[in-house]
């Protein structure tokens, strides 16, 4: 897959998944439904192995700006780990991301975390997701 490609499925399950349009991401707003979400997809880009000038290339922004989201972004999931005990809310949001934008198995998400795939398929289902095996 080529990095556009990658870029645009990746924006589509981001902004499914955080309830705004593709649109709006692409957007210069400072709403914070879109801001989180253009994070969130920024940092999965920088995950996925594109550099940040590659990202600002197919974002049309500069380098220093997708660094600041992906920071901000970083930042957030520390947080969430830890604010929640034994680090869970930090584990389970990564599960989501892992099942929800990235697609990922079910199997394989639990193999990369250390987890049974039951337990990644409880993860899912508390929060309402079907999983692939």
């Amino acid at each position: 897959m080529q990095n556009r490609e990658k870029a645009d499925h990746l924006r589509s399950q981001t902004a499914r998944r955080y309830g705004v349009t593709e649109t709006s991401m692409r957007r210069r707003t400072r709403r914070p439904a879109e801001v989180l979400a253009r994070h969130a997809f920024w940092w999965l880009l920088h995950v996925e192995g594109l550099s940040l000038a590659e990202i600002g290339r197919i974002e049309g922004r500069d380098h220093t700006t997708i660094g600041h989201g992906v920071r901000c972004h970083e930042g957030r999931r520390a947080a969430l780990r830890d604010r929640s005990p034994s680090g869970s809310m930090g584990r389970d949001l990564i599960v989501i991301e892992a099942l929800t934008v990235l697609r990922d198995p079910a199997t394989q998400v639990a193999a990369v975390l250390g987890l049974v795939p039951s337990e990644v398929r409880g993860i899912a289902q508390r929060f309402g997701l079907e999983t692939q095996r």
